[in-house]
């Protein structure tokens, strides 16, 4: 595979204020990218922009909120037309909150939109964008361990999570389907990150095992410039084993769940015609 450029491209990065999406976005534009912040907090955007052009790149914001997905695709239209390309686009924005049954439904429902319905409609969007042009994107989505397997206390957040690994496996399919090749689908399944909001936390005794911010964006990065086996990684820290990277590969044409055992034949003599007779 041809490794990718970084520099003079152009990327956006929802929930770039902050966390991972900051640190992504600070690795992109250290490397000559052109890098759209989008987050809530006008402050936060004000500051992290400011960090980057003081480190030498170049950083622009947008004010917005992930589930104004008409915003998000208005604040696209007009940073391709003003450049007449975007190169990447990284899914990140998200939240965290604990819920388990008997959470209140509104709640869960917004969780699910925000962490699930928002990304995809985007995506979707850019999909659509771009099928038939000859520029070539790559779609890099922040998901979390959460999208691969359950983990009490998310009744929301891992649902949707799960939900939008299930729509991008759709989304890849219908890719693969259509001969579509120049739009790229990734994904990136980090474990517990000590961000600076979470590593009080984890000092607190309340979160464990959490792997750094650099192995994630570095992992990203990888991800991005076509250094890694696959488009789909996890990153996380296990003990006794240090931090460490899974590759997953999609299986369009495999059942998402792995079957377990061999197949149980219920009636060997029953055919399909025997419903039309």
């Amino acid at each position: 595979m041809v490794q990718y450029s970084l520099e003079g491209k152009i990327a956006i990065i929802t929930g770039g204020s902050s966390g991972i999406g900051y640190g992504i976005a600070s690795a992109l534009a250290s490397r000559g990218t052109s890098v759209y912040l989008l987050a809530r907090d006008l402050e936060k955007l004000k500051r992290a922009k400011s960090n980057i052009i003081e480190q030498g790149g170049k950083a622009e914001i947008r004010q917005a909120d992930i589930t104004e997905t008409e915003k998000i695709k208005q604040i696209i239209e007009d940073i391709y037309k003003s450049q007449g390309h975007i190169d990447l686009f990284i899914n990140n924005a998200g939240m965290w909150k604990g819920q388990t049954i008997g959470a209140n439904p509104l709640e869960l429902q917004n969780m699910r939109s925000l962490i699930r319905d928002s990304p995809t409609e985007i995506t979707e969007y850019l999909i659509n964008k771009f099928k038939n042009s000859e520029d070539k994107i790559k779609i890099l989505t922040i998901i979390s361990q959460a999208g691969l397997r359950f983990m009490e206390n998310n009744l929301g957040y891992g649902t949707a999570k799960m939900g939008l690994t299930v729509n991008l496996v759709h989304l890849q399919g219908e890719l693969e389907r259509n001969n579509i090749q120049n739009i790229e689908l990734s994904t990136l399944y980090p474990a517990t990150v000590a961000t600076q909001t979470v590593l009080p936390i984890i000092k607190s005794g309340q979160l464990q095992n959490a792997t750094t911010l650099e192995s994630v964006v570095n992992t990203a990065l990888d991800i991005i410039l076509n250094r890694t086996p696959t488009n789909h990684a996890y990153i996380g820290y296990i003990p006794g084993k240090g931090i460490l990277r899974r590759y997953f590969e999609l299986e369009i044409t495999k059942n998402i769940l792995p079957q377990i055992g061999e197949d149980h034949i219920i009636d060997s003599d029953f055919s399909t015609q025997d419903l039309i007779k």
